[in-house]
């Protein structure tokens, strides 16, 4: 696990300096980011889940505003364990062929954990800040990868600190 995830992060930071460098040598050429569009998308990793679906909306294309949805569940020896995550989104980024951004997460988490007759539910609230990068292949299909770098857990209290949650995902626009 600890392999896959120092893969996970070597990659993304790889890939942020291979498109900082890129955008910087590439100035001039139009942004094609998203405006004024809706979109769905899907992602793998994250908070709590194995992965889950999004829902977005591009104000500009420099500023974003999303839903997440995520779920993941397992079973063994007559117990099974299911996670459900819910977060809101605002995603700033900087504009290039390859866009650097910020994320600012609001997000709600749960676990139903069933052994035989019972089950035992815990939810945690938290507040996340993280960076990533974005690549638009066109105005409505987008590829994204995004690690957090600090989390503020509520309940129960507790503070986060580096890499954590790696997520990679697709992102597709509808026409304005």
């Amino acid at each position: 696990m600890k392999m896959i995830r120092s893969l996970l992060l070597t990659l993304i930071f790889g890939v942020f300096l291979l498109g900082a460098a890129t955008a910087s040598a590439q100035r001039g050429t139009p942004n094609i980011a998203p405006d004024k569009q809706f979109g769905i998308g899907v992602f793998t990793g994250g908070s709590f889940t194995g992965g889950g679906i999004t829902g977005q909306y591009a104000i500009s294309p420099s500023l974003q505003l999303g839903v997440a949805l995520g779920v993941q569940g397992s079973s063994a020896n007559s117990t099974t364990v299911t996670n459900y995550s819910t977060e809101i989104y605002g995603r700033f980024l900087f504009e290039g062929n390859v866009n650097p951004f910020l994320q600012a997460t609001f997000g709600r988490t749960s676990q139903d954990f069933a052994t035989g007759t019972t089950t035992t539910t815990t939810t945690a609230n938290s507040l996340a800040v993280g960076f990533g990068l974005e690549y638009f292949f066109n105005h409505n299909v987008g590829v994204q990868a995004m690690v957090n770098v600090i989390k503020l857990n509520f309940d129960p209290s507790s503070t986060e600190f580096g890499f954590a949650n790696g997520r990679v995902g697709i992102e597709w626009y509808f026409n304005p």
